[in-house]
């Protein structure tokens, strides 16, 4: 008679929000997050620095090649793309492996623009951008928005509009930016940026977020001044309805591909999100205090954003260990199976880079499981 233990790795849903902690001391100062269709590769956007994870945030690897402030990220559906930009730095892409790829995107106003945000499209050969002259010299400084359509070889400018936030529909031709400047409302192109059209949701309402379905047909912008709010468009920008009205300075508005899930962050306040396209909406009471930065997976089940100062997970797989003791005799076999959670603790599989030379989890129970069936060999 002989047993043998087969551990066999699972994975359960996470309901509630995780703080992933993998950063310890201080964090990076997050300013934006991208996330991949489903959700496996993560890049944020910080001062200093950029960081991507590709194993839903169980482990992040820092790259730039220049320090600075970078404002803007974008990842392609799968992850196999990804660009990140800022302030007064150049803007940087990676293509095929992040962790090895990096080249310069040949952004034409690197070292002369306020770069604020990027929108990519889900293939990542679309990318459009947007820039303001705030605070800086407009003299000497680049403002509105650039547009690639072979991943960064060239570039077009498409306005000249000052603009800190924008939005693109999957195939790249309907374009929604917004800017601080009050009373400024969303600027709207509907044939890739060659034509806009501008459309004030209210007066005296300084716009800063912006994100539309995967159609481009539904958008929600956030902002602040004295209609401060969410604001809801439902036929590609035309007109717009104020959904939640709140003096708050809201910072950030995500949502999923068919625009039925949405996410806001507003400054000193959890995150308020809706699940019935916008039309109704409410503060999520399980999330950490002082929501930033919110990014949404295509199908609206996985959220990622900064809360509490850390980054904050929702909806990943946390995955469990599951042994299966086999014992058998000449008469009959018997099985008997145990479940235990993984100790990761971020929300990851506990794995580390491959560069680290470490195995992970599921490599090992690989090995594992090889060993035992070559003591099987033996013992027959």
């Amino acid at each position: 008679m002989y047993s043998i233990l087969l551990p066999l790795l699972t994975a359960t849903t996470r309901a509630a929000w995780v703080e992933d902690t993998f950063f310890t001391g201080q964090q990076p100062s997050w300013r934006k997050f991208a996330m991949t269709s489903d959700g496996s590769t993560i890049a944020g956007a910080g001062h200093m620095s950029y960081w991507f994870s590709t194993d839903s945030g169980a482990t992040w690897t820092r790259r730039s090649p220049l320090d600075g402030k970078y404002e803007g990220i974008a990842l392609s559906a799968d992850g196999s793309k990804l660009v990140a930009a800022g302030i007064e730095i150049q803007m940087w892409k990676s293509e095929g492996t992040l962790a090895s790829s990096i080249a310069d995107a040949n952004f034409p106003s690197a070292v002369q623009q306020k770069l604020r945000d990027l929108a990519m499209s889900p293939d990542g050969n679309i990318i459009v951008t947007a820039g303001d002259t705030s605070d800086v010299d407009a003299q000497t400084w680049t403002q509105g928005s650039f547009r690639s359509t072979d991943f960064g070889a060239t570039w077009n400018q498409i306005s000249t509009t000052p603009m800190t936030g924008i939005a693109m529909s999957a195939d790249g031709n309907v374009i929604a930016a917004v800017t601080s400047q009050s009373n400024a409302g969303v600027r709207v192109s509907t044939d890739g940026g060659a034509n806009w059209a501008t459309n004030t949701p209210s007066e005296s309402t300084s716009l800063i977020g912006i994100a539309m379905s995967s159609s481009g047909s539904i958008m929600a912008a956030v902002g602040h001044g004295n209609n401060a709010g969410i604001w809801i468009s439902n036929n590609t920008g035309s007109t717009w309805t104020q959904v939640v009205s709140d003096s708050g300075v809201w910072d950030s508005v995500s949502m999923s591909a068919d625009g039925s899930v949405m996410g806001a962050t507003k400054m000193s306040s959890k995150l308020w999100t809706s699940s019935d396209f916008g039309v109704t909406w409410a503060e999520d009471a399980t999330s950490p205090d002082n929501a930033k930065f919110i990014a949404i997976s295509s199908d609206g089940t996985k959220m990622v954003m900064e809360g509490a100062g850390k980054v904050q997970l929702k909806g990943f797989a946390t995955p469990t260990t599951t042994t299966t003791t086999t014992t058998t005799t000449a008469a009959a076999t018997t099985t008997t199976a145990t479940t235990t959670t993984s100790g990761a603790g971020n929300g990851g599989s506990g794995s580390t880079q491959g560069a680290n030379g470490s195995t992970s989890a599921s490599h090992r129970a690989a090995l594992i499981g090889a060993s035992c069936m070559a003591g099987l060999a033996i013992l027959g």
